[in-house]
C-alpha cells in the first residue's frame, strides 16, 4: 500500500470540534431523521469490529474483553440517542433504534459463557429488530426527504460549460468509453484548469479518476503520475457544495481504504472516521439547500450519500474480503 499524508486523521481531529450530524437547512423532522441514521451508522460499525474477534478466536473466554468494550461503547451510543432533540412526528424512529441497540448488547452481554445456539438465538433476534428499524427508517426517509429525486444531471452538467468546452468535455466522454484514456486525460486535465472553484470541478476530477483507476489504463505506464486520493480530498476539504460530492466521496473512501487498509475481512475498517468525513459532506449540502431549496440534485446527491453502507466485513459471496473490494472493482471495471 503507497506510503501518502495522514490527512484522515487530520480531518478527524477537525470535525470533532463540530457536530458531526447538524444539518443546518433541514427541517426539524429532516434533522431528526439524519441525526437518528448518524446513530444507526455507528451500531453497525460497532457490530462489524465484533465479527473479527468472533471469527478468530475459537476460545470462548478470549471475547469477554471485545464483548464487554463493545457494550460499552453502545451504552454511549444510547446516551447520544436519547439526548436527541426529535421532532414527535419521528419520534418512533428513535424508540426503534434503542430497541436495536439494546437487542446487540444483550448478544455481547455474557456471550464467552453462551453455547453457540444461544448466541444464534439472539443475533437472529438482534437482526429482525434491526429489519424492523431500517423499514421504519426507508419508510420515514421517504416521506420526508426522497421525494422528487433524480437519476442522473449529465445533460444539465453539458449545459454548465461554455461551448468549447462543452465540445472538449463531451470528447473526453467518448474517448473514455473508447478506452483512449491518455487522450481523455489530457483534455480533462485541461478543462480542470479552467474550472476550478466551479461546481463542475467534483465532475471533471472524478473523469479523471476513471482514467487513472481503471485497469484498462496505461497513464502511469506512459509517465502520466498523479495521486487519485489527493485530488478527491482537495476538493473535499473545501467544504464547498459540488455536482458530485457523493461520487466523490464514495471514490475517496474506497481509495483510502485500499491504499492504507486493503481489502481483507480483517483489514482494519476505520467506519467511524469515514462516517464523519461523510457528515462533513452532508453538512456541505444542506447549507447549499438552505440557499437552493429547490435543488432536487442536491437533495439526491444527500440521499445517496445518506444511504451508502459502511463498508462491512465479509459476506456469504465474498468471506475473505471486506465489502470495500466490491467498490474497488466497480472502480476499477467501469464502463
Amino acid at each position: 500500500m503507497r506510503l501518502r499524508t495522514i490527512f484522515l486523521f487530520i480531518f478527524v481531529i477537525f470535525t470533532s470540534l463540530v457536530d458531526p450530524v447538524r444539518a443546518y437547512a433541514l427541517t426539524n423532522i429532516e434533522e431528526s431523521i439524519l441525526r437518528v441514521e448518524y446513530i444507526g451508522l455507528r451500531v453497525v460499525s460497532i457490530d462489524n469490529e465484533m465479527k473479527l474477534p468472533l471469527s478468530s478466536e475459537a476460545n470462548h473466554i478470549k471475547w469477554r474483553g471485545p464483548a464487554h468494550q463493545s457494550i460499552n461503547d453502545l451504552d454511549k451510543i444510547k446516551k447520544d440517542l436519547a439526548a436527541l432533540v426529535m421532532d414527535q412526528k419521528v419520534e418512533a424512529l428513535r424508540l426503534r433504534l434503542e430497541t436495536g441497540i439494546d437487542a446487540l448488547k444483550k448478544v455481547y452481554n455474557g456471550i464467552e459463557r453462551k453455547p453457540i445456539e444461544k448466541i444464534e438465538k439472539d443475533y437472529i433476534n438482534f437482526w429482525n429488530e434491526w429489519d424492523r428499524y431500517s423499514g421504519l427508517l426507508k419508510e420515514e426517509l421517504n416521506t420526508h426527504l426522497a421525494l422528487n429525486l433524480l437519476k442522473n444531471i449529465d445533460e444539465e452538467k453539458l449545459k454548465l460549460f461554455n461551448d468549447p468546452d462543452r465540445m472538449l468535455y463531451q470528447k473526453s466522454l467518448d474517448l473514455i468509453r473508447e478506452k483512449k484514456f491518455m487522450e481523455a486525460n489530457s483534455i480533462l486535465q485541461k478543462l480542470l484548469k479552467s474550472y476550478r472553484g466551479h461546481l463542475l470541478e467534483g465532475s471533471i476530477v472524478s473523469l479523471i479518476i476513471d482514467c487513472r483507476e481503471t485497469v484498462h489504463s496505461n497513464l502511469v505506464e506512459k509517465g502520466y503520475w498523479f495521486d487519485s486520493l489527493q485530488l478527491i480530498t482537495d476538493i473535499l476539504n473545501k467544504d464547498k457544495y459540488d455536482l458530485s460530492l457523493s461520487d466523490l466521496f464514495l471514490k475517496w473512501r474506497t481509495l483510502y481504504q485500499n491504499d492504507y487498509y486493503g481489502q481483507s475481512s480483517r483489514a482494519e475498517i476505520p467506519n467511524d472516521e469515514y462516517n464523519q468525513r461523510r457528515w462533513g459532506i452532508v453538512r456541505v449540502m444542506a447549507k447549499y439547500l438552505k440557499k437552493y431549496p429547490d435543488d432536487r440534485w442536491a437533495r439526491t446527491q444527500m440521499i445517496r450519500l445518506i444511504e451508502l453502507p459502511n463498508i462491512d466485513r465479509g459476506s456469504p459471496d465474498l468471506p475473505m474480503y471486506n465489502t470495500n473490494f466490491l467498490n474497488l472493482v466497480n472502480l476499477n471495471y467501469a464502463e
